[in-house]
């Protein structure tokens, strides 16, 4: 049913003209993604950061004068689309904000990546619509609506709130297969190895999980609140000024890109900065959602797999750098770190 309406949707929103989206990683939303990278007319761009998304598609809309949409996940994902819709409001640029959301019966019950996203922008949007998956019927109707008040009588951002229940998809055709191995060895690693007096935090994603089986009950940071993968760099940068203890990160790639500039914070400091270069978002072949989407789409608008070199993201900051491919280099490279007075990023992609 999800695929369905998502269908109809996209359907709907091509026959009124939309031409571009952007897709911000996540679960909730994957019935929107697969229905938009099924389509031919519609040219995809898969983008981590989800307000660099927003203003992607601004850029986009302002260059075309045609709406753009923007899909996200829920949680503090649809947040980080508020700057790019205060400017789309303020220019008169036309936009629309496709935000999935847990189902209403889990809004408000602190589940996990769940936030009140009910009129999130305000006055911000020029309109707001809130709907389930349960009306096949009204996706053509609602789509060319959306693309209306876009559009007309004045230019700018509207606002679909969309809650998708489980399961996500129910419609199977080739699988891939998870391997947590790596991620728990890393983990395993980078706990054994971090001395006494220093303050821990750990990545959402697979770095959270990898935590919590390899850990042993140890204390750590996370922020859990709403499990977004913003702002982890800065968190911990925080920690450090506040308890002037030195601080080490296990975190993903996607969550190091998406707070790349933060590493400045750290530059100067007594920290280490352990990054799971597994080449993307690896949580998503965890999930029930995986065997379910073709390997090439799957890795278009789920995984995206970064080219970013850490060696050169590490020298722009001014934090010294090293790679590991097995536990025994990992571990010297973590004992050489915490030794120091310096700021390290170590890259981990053990083979």
């Amino acid at each position: 049913m999800n695929l369905q309406w998502a269908d109809a949707l996209v359907e709907g929103l091509i026959l009124a003209g939309l031409r571009h989206v952007v897709i911000a990683p996540g679960a909730r939303s994957t019935p929107l993604v697969f229905a938009c990278l099924r389509r031919s007319e519609l040219t995809a761009t898969t983008i981590n950061d989800e307000r660099a998304a927003g203003f992607f598609a601004l850029g986009l809309a302002k260059a075309t004068g045609i709406p753009a949409a923007i899909i996200c996940t829920s949680g503090t994902a649809t947040a980080n689309l508020l700057p790019a819709i205060v400017e789309a409001n303020l220019a008169s640029v036309p936009l629309l904000a496709l935000t999935a959301d847990r189902p209403l019966g889990a809004v408000g019950w602190g589940g996990n990546q769940t936030i009140d996203q009910i009129k999130l922008y305000g006055s911000h949007v020029r309109s707001f619509h809130d709907v389930d998956m349960s009306h096949v019927d009204i996706c053509h109707r609602l789509a060319a609506r959306l693309m209306q008040e876009s559009t007309s009588p004045r230019p700018g951002p509207v606002h679909l709130n969309i809650h998708i229940g489980e399961p996500l998809l129910s419609e199977a055709t080739t699988g891939i297969r998870p391997d947590f191995y790596m991620e728990e060895q890393i983990a395993r690693c980078f706990l054994e190895a971090l001395p006494k007096g220093w303050q821990c935090f750990i990545g959402n994603s697979l770095a959270f999980r990898a935590a919590q089986t390899a850990g042993e009950g140890r204390f750590f940071y996370s922020n859990r609140g709403a499990s977004g993968i913003d702002g982890n760099i800065a968190t911990a940068a925080g920690i450090y000024t506040a308890t002037g203890q030195p601080v080490a990160l296990l975190i993903g790639d996607q969550t190091a890109l998406h707070d790349g500039t933060s590493l400045s914070l750290l530059s100067g400091k007594k920290a280490v900065v352990v990054v799971i270069d597994n080449g993307g978002g690896r949580i998503f072949d965890h999930l029930p959602i995986a065997p379910l989407i073709p390997p090439l789409l799957f890795k278009q608008g789920w995984t995206a797999p970064s080219t970013v070199d850490f060696a050169s993201l590490a020298h722009a900051f001014h934090l010294q750098y090293a790679e590991a491919t097995d536990t025994d280099r990992l571990k010297q490279h973590l004992g050489k770190a915490c030794a120091s007075g310096d700021a390290w990023l170590i890259s981990a992609s053990l083979l």
